[in-house]
């Protein structure tokens, strides 16, 4: 079982529906709403930073694509949020910076990689259980 969106514009409001997506989707699934609170969570934050980091030099928004899949019989819920862009990188500041570790303290498991293509974010979850 899975949903994909791909190339959608990495915009807020964009952002914003995709998660309201993401939590039909688990909620059709069953997930516990405490477990699915943090994949919402986790994967907005995902997105956020890819509608304000990414793309920040363009003139025009980039895309982002989200995926996320879950295995019924091992109860694993699996989400990747990637961009296309390269991420600004700002100076240090007190407000800032909370979203990565977010998404490390939300998910089982978290893995940011970044390359010539964009960054993607896997998370994986093991939605029979919720902490």
């Amino acid at each position: 079982m899975h949903i994909e969106f791909a190339g959608e514009s990495a915009i807020a409001e964009r952002a914003s529906a995709l998660r309201v997506a993401l939590s039909k989707w688990l909620t059709d699934l069953h997930i516990s709403p405490d477990r699915a609170y943090d994949v919402v969570l986790a994967a907005y934050e995902a997105m956020a930073n890819a509608v304000e980091h990414a793309y920040e030099s363009d003139s025009e928004p980039g895309t982002l694509d989200l995926h996320a899949q879950c295995v019924p019989t091992t109860g694993w819920v699996e989400v990747t949020v990637a961009d296309r862009g390269e991420w600004a990188v700002h100076p240090p500041d007190s407000t800032r910076g909370k979203g990565v570790p977010l998404m490390h303290a939300l998910a089982d498991s978290t893995a940011v990689t970044t390359d010539s293509r964009g960054t993607t974010v896997r998370m994986v979850w093991n939605a029979l259980t919720a902490e």
